[in-house]
Order: structure tokens, then sequence, then C-alpha cells
């Protein structure tokens, strides 16, 4: 009997020896597996509402993205929408965790971020709504060629969400034959020499630089708001969490200076370009621009009194003062 006791006594050591030894290898290896499985996932909306540079604002996003995955424990899925898809899906109550947007978008559920940097345009309530990440700009493009007469001074190349006008309201003296077109319109008028001057943006540039188009540039600085910003839109805490830390090392100097791959420019510091006339577009630092929560209906109003302006209506100058925030 005293055998048994023995025996069985040793059975019991010999379990907890492999309970300590390798079940509680077994726990922490499931915790391991299930943490990995378990990972967050982060959606971001991409909404494109002004041209470009070169390339996507939605694979520059997922590239980061990639980057931000390896040192956290999170998954990032980067959709592209156009402004009307995206606002059908939040009028049905389906927000992403972050969207990335220009003005003209009606975003709701807005989470304030707490963020290492500050933009006015962002801001409400003293809070931080909206962190713009890149941004484009206006620029005059002189048509440098000998000819004798343009059917034009100035074609201005617009699109519904943005007020490009604004840039060149101290100038409205200098241009009497105006003609304000869309983006491709525009541009096809001035490359087939219709006009003296094109008002557009560093897309052009690159455009006509491809095409090996002799020019001049003066970029504009009084006015830009060709942003691309950034919201948290998320209700989970964990994600919120996660949102503003994606969010930081996006405006971060090391990701900033990555902007250059897709020709766009930093709101926030000066980054290397091999084309010399978007150093010249970088260089000018931008006096004001229109909140990002600015709706389509008051861009219309507003490109309105621009015109209005540019018939000589000086009345009109002070509604547009009145929409206007310093950078």
């Amino acid at each position: 009997m005293k055998f048994f006791r023995i025996i069985l006594a040793f059975l019991l050591v010999l379990c907890n020896v492999f309970t300590i030894f390798v079940g509680t290898k077994k726990i922490k290896h499931n915790e391991l597996i299930n943490k990995e499985n378990n990972k967050e996932i982060l959606t971001i909306w991409q909404i494109d509402t002004f041209e470009g540079g070169i390339g996507s604002r939605k694979n520059f996003l997922m590239k980061i993205a990639r980057e931000f995955e390896k040192e956290n424990n999170i998954f990032i899925m980067v959709v592209s929408h156009t402004k009307t898809s995206a606002e059908e899906n939040m009028e049905n109550g389906i927000y992403p965790d972050l969207i990335s947007y220009g003005n003209g978008v009606n975003v709701g559920n807005l989470k304030e971020i707490r963020c290492d940097r500050q933009f006015n345009a962002g801001v409400i309530n003293h809070s931080q709504y909206a962190i713009p990440w890149c941004r484009g700009g206006y620029v005059l493009i002189e048509n440098t060629k000998k000819t004798n007469k343009f059917d034009f001074d100035l074609i201005i190349s617009k699109n519904e969400n943005n007020l490009p006008v604004i840039s060149v309201l101290d100038k409205e003296n200098e241009y009497k034959k105006t003609e304000i077109l869309t983006y491709k319109d525009a541009f096809s008028k001035f490359k087939n020499g219709k006009s003296k001057f094109l008002l557009g943006t560093q897309r052009d540039l690159i455009k006509l630089n491809n095409i090996g188009m002799e020019t001049d540039v003066l970029p504009l600085n009084s006015f830009n708001d060709l942003y691309q910003y950034i919201s948290i839109t998320c209700n989970n805490e964990i994600k919120l969490v996660y949102s503003e830390k994606f969010i930081n090392f996006l405006i971060s100097d090391e990701i900033q200076k990555k902007l250059s791959d897709i020709c766009l420019f930093s709101p926030y510091i000066d980054i290397s370009f091999d084309n010399d006339c978007l150093v010249k577009m970088q260089n000018q630092k931008v006096l004001y621009t229109v909140s990002p929560f600015i709706d389509l209906k008051k861009i219309t109003e507003i490109h309105n009194d621009c015109l209005s302006v540019l018939s000589g209506d000086k009345n009109s100058i002070l509604k547009i003062k009145n929409v206007l925030i310093s950078c």
C-alpha cells in the first residue's frame, strides 16, 4: 500500500512539472495565436476631389499602411470611393474608421483627433476634427510660344469641389477675356494655344513637362483649397486609438518626405523634388484656405460671388473674405 502511495505521489509531481514547463508554454502559444488571429482591421475610405500629381493617393496610403502594420497589431484596408458613394453609405449609417477627403464631402460621425500638428481649417470649437496629410496648389502657367493672337487671356481649370478663381481675384484687371472650363477641357485648350495663361495645378505642370511644352510659371499663394484631409469616423475604442496613431504616423516628417513619390506637397515641411516648377510651388507658403467641412451648395455660392467680382462687383469681396481661414 505504501508502495502505491509513493507511485501516486510521483505521478502527481510529474503532472505538476509537465503543467509548469509544457502546459504554460502551450497556453502562451495559444494566446499568441488568438492575438494574431484577432487583429483589428481599420478601414480607410479614399475620396479624390481634386487632381493629384502622379500615381494615386490610394496606393500611397496603402504603402504607408503596410509600414504602419509592421509595428502595430493591426490590418489596414484602403478603399476608393467617390463623393457620391461615400455620402450614400454614410446616410445609411455605414462609416469607415478613417476617411481621406477634400472639400465638398459631407462627412459625419467625426471624432476629435489628438495629433502632433495643428491646422486651423480643421478645427471646430478649439478641437481638431480634420487634419491635412498632403496638398496640391494653384499656379499660373504662361504659354511662351510666339503666338500672334490668343482666344483668351486666361483659362481657369475648375471642378465642382474647388474654388480656383479666389486665387486670382487680386489680378482680375489683368485678364479681360477669361473662360472657366473643366480640368480636361482647360488643359486641352491651353495646350492647343487657345489661351496665353492657364490657371491650373501641379498636375498640369507635370503633364506639360511630359509633352515638352515651353512655359513660364507663377505659383499662387494667396489661396489654396487643394488639401487632402483625414478624419476619424469610428466608434470602437480600440480602433480610435489605432486611428489616431495612424494619423500621427501619416503626418510625421518621415512619411511627409515621401510625398515627393506622388508629386504632392506637404502642408508642414519642405520636401525634395526633381522638378524645379514643383520646388517653386512648394516655396510659396499659402495664406488662406476654406473649411474642409464646406458643402457643395456653399462652394457654388462662393464661386458665383467670385464671378461677380470678375465682372466688377466689389460688394461680393466681403462675402468671399468671410469664408477664408488663415493657414
